[in-house]
């Protein structure tokens, strides 16, 4: 996703207006990244964290990763074995920044919203593959994102059609 005019001003309205708040140092707060591959998957409901948890143990089990990184919705049931639970990074430039770059993931699997410019573009600049799952938007997401359409339709083409 080259970077455009369209997603440097999503990026100042969401500074200006107070919806970026600067991470802080994600080695305090984060353990190191596990060896291996690592799946980041992002689960907008607990539903979703509940479906997505149950593969990711499966695969983990197989010994086909060596992690997954688990994002979003929290649940109070016992995270399996291989998976570390962390905070969204949000939706600023910085935060996404450090975020992406402490944690290296090898896969995103995002349910819900996938209008996250600041990610896309991140993960896109690494060459990091996104899957979307279960993505939806809402009545007043959208009405929001009508005026940024180019923005949204980059964000969509970054993800592949299975």
């Amino acid at each position: 996703m080259p970077r455009s005019l369209l997603l440097a001003a999503f990026a100042f309205l969401k500074h200006a207006t107070g919806g970026a708040v600067p991470a802080g140092d994600l080695s305090v707060t984060h353990p190191d990244r596990p060896r291996g591959v690592l799946v980041w998957i992002h689960a907008d409901t607990s539903a979703d964290r509940i479906a997505l948890l149950e593969t990711a143990e499966r695969l983990y089990v197989t010994d086909r990763l060596g992690a997954v990184l688990l994002t979003g919705s929290t649940g109070s049931e016992p995270l399996p074995e291989g998976v570390i639970a962390a905070e969204f990074p949000g939706e600023s430039r910085r935060s996404v920044e450090q975020f992406v770059d402490h944690w290296r993931p090898d896969l995103l699997v995002l349910t819900g919203s996938p209008l996250r410019p600041m990610l896309m573009a991140a993960l896109d600049r690494r060459d990091t593959p996104a899957l979307l799952v279960a993505g939806r938007i809402e009545r007043a997401s959208y009405k929001r994102w009508r005026w940024m359409a180019p923005v949204a339709r980059r964000i969509l083409s970054r993800f592949g059609i299975l």
